[in-house]
């Protein structure tokens, strides 16, 4: 009676083969959502520190720092002396 003896390792196979594919199944899934939150994260963070470039109107004129440490519009000398003087 070897066939019933069969039937019960292929069911044995069968078990493994769906768990297996579960684990590698639950594993991408999570991955995947690992990897979107790190997107996220990264795109936010390239958002809050955008660079600028370090030049300001070919060195006439300087960035005013807000305090959350954002630089603002380019200022420029001659603006800010006239500024001065009135």
């Amino acid at each position: 009676m070897q066939p019933a003896g069969s039937e019960k390792e292929s069911d044995h196979y069968t078990a493994q083969f769906v768990f297996c594919l579960l684990l590698v199944l639950s594993i991408a899934i999570g991955m995947a959502i690992y990897i979107s939150r790190l997107n996220v994260w990264i795109g936010k963070t390239r958002l809050d520190s955008a660079t600028q470039p370090l030049e300001c109107g070919k060195g006439q004129g300087a960035f005013i720092i807000d305090p959350s440490g954002k630089r603002n519009n380019c200022y420029f000398v001659e603006d800010a002396e006239a500024a001065d003087d009135q």
